[in-house]
């Protein structure tokens, strides 16, 4: 963008090469009525000053370049503040030393279909955080979003896969009220179980809960909240948990290529995604 003191130096130079102008005009006009006749340079004088702009004309000049300087300003700066697509987006954080960013789903943000249906839920919604590699963009999510109105969050790195963040209510698996804000997903469900319910939203597959694209899965603790953690063929990992009343469901999708590129970084952005203050 253009800098401030500039703007101010571009702004002086140019009303001085126009006080300059009108200078050297009656300057000329000057040495033509030394060397001509007195009526002829008195006409000629007339004639040259009808030319000049008048000091309204200036006026006006100077307020037209100055307001001009300053839209040019007030538009530079508005392209800084908003920055690359990656740092505008609400809950980002500053890059570590691998490049990587820590999100946090922002407090009263605006809510989706997922925030909808968890409202049902006792108590405020805790947020979810995690971190993502370099590339990854943020998409737009609303109730008619291909894999459910329960999609809360959807990104996409063309070099690494799909990532979406799932917000079914828990009532889907209990009925008893007075028991939401304290159960596990241990307490919910087995994770077979749990997966199969969740597989056709978080990667358009169907799982049975014997089923063999399973290739792995374990029960991890962070911070002592229980998760459930899959490796599911050809090349998707998920991620499951359930904190006061709320499921929380991380599924990340990628072709061979992307796997083969990325699966490092998949697998610690997976690693990663943990419900705030749980």
């Amino acid at each position: 963008g253009m800098n401030p003191y500039r703007s101010w130096r571009v702004l002086f130079v140019g009303v001085a090469v126009g006080f300059a102008l009108i200078v050297a005009h009656r300057n000329s006009d000057s040495n033509s009525g030394l060397k001509s006749k007195v009526n002829h340079g008195r006409t000629m004088r007339s004639q040259s000053m009808k030319n000049l702009p008048s000091r309204r004309q200036m006026l006006g000049c100077t307020i037209l370049a100055g307001t001009s300087l300053a839209a040019d300003r007030k538009k530079s700066l508005a392209i800084t503040k908003e920055g690359p697509a990656s740092r505008t987006v609400p809950g980002l954080g500053d890059e570590d030393e691998s490049g990587f960013r820590l999100y946090t789903r922002p407090y009263g943000a605006s809510a989706s279909g997922g925030m909808r249906a968890i409202s049902q839920g006792k108590g405020e919604f805790p947020p979810y955080k995690f971190l993502i590699s370099p590339g990854w963009n943020q998409k737009p999510v609303s109730v008619a979003d291909p894999s459910g109105p329960e999609t809360d969050s959807r990104w996409i790195n063309p070099d690494e896969g799909e990532l979406i963040v799932l917000l079914p209510p828990v009532f889907t698996f209990l009925d008893d009220e007075d028991q939401v804000d304290v159960v596990t997903v241990e307490d919910v469900a087995a994770p077979m179980k749990l997966l199969s319910v969740f597989a056709p939203q978080a990667l358009g597959m169907g799982i049975e809960e014997d089923g063999e694209e399973v290739m792995n899965y374990r029960t991890v603790k962070k911070n002592g909240l229980a998760y459930y953690e899959y490796e599911v063929q050809p090349h998707n990992l998920v991620s499951v948990t359930v904190f006061k009343g709320h499921v929380y469901v991380m599924a990340l999708k990628s072709n061979q290529n992307q796997w083969s590129r990325a699966k490092k970084n998949l697998k610690k952005i997976l690693d990663s995604f943990e419900v705030v203050n749980a």
